[in-house]
């Protein structure tokens, strides 16, 4: 009994996590605090400070190995997205290509219409950014494939 427990907690925690996260976006976009554009080159150091945050706000429900296998995935529908393959619903360029690292950064700030993942504008542009270079580890389509054009 105390396994599928500790998976509930786990699935309140991210639950509350959800909450906090789109409250929190919601009183910045009501501020109307305007963020500065950041460019963040994949260096190691982003990387780490990337795994960092995506630890902290994205494995509950992403997985530690982006698989979309994390503790609360069993709870939402549809199931949290994996990262490994590389397959993204919203991107800029042509269907089978990668998005482009604004195409996922836009979904990490506003979050991914008709499924349980929230914008996480109260993240900096520069950790938003810093997540979307860790993401991109989770499949090698990144470092094997060109960056995509966008489409006009």
């Amino acid at each position: 009994m105390r396994p599928r427990r500790n998976v509930l907690l786990v699935a309140l925690l991210a639950l509350g996590l959800l909450v906090v996260g789109t409250s929190a976006a919601w009183t910045m976009a009501r501020a109307g605090q305007p963020q500065a554009s950041a460019r963040v080159s994949p260096t190691q150091e982003n990387i780490e400070a990337g795994r960092q945050l995506y630890d902290k706000w994205c494995a509950g429900c992403h997985g530690f190995e982006g698989r979309g296998d994390g503790p609360a995935a069993d709870y939402l529908n549809p199931r949290p997205r994996g990262f490994t393959g590389g397959l993204y619903k919203l991107h800029s360029a042509r269907t089978g290509k990668l998005p482009t690292d604004e195409d996922l950064s836009k979904v990490i700030s506003k979050g991914m219409p008709g499924t349980s993942m929230p914008g996480w504008g109260f993240l900096s542009e520069t950790e938003r950014r810093q997540l979307v270079q860790y993401i991109k580890t989770f499949s090698r389509r990144f470092a094997q494939e060109a960056p995509p054009e966008p489409i006009t």
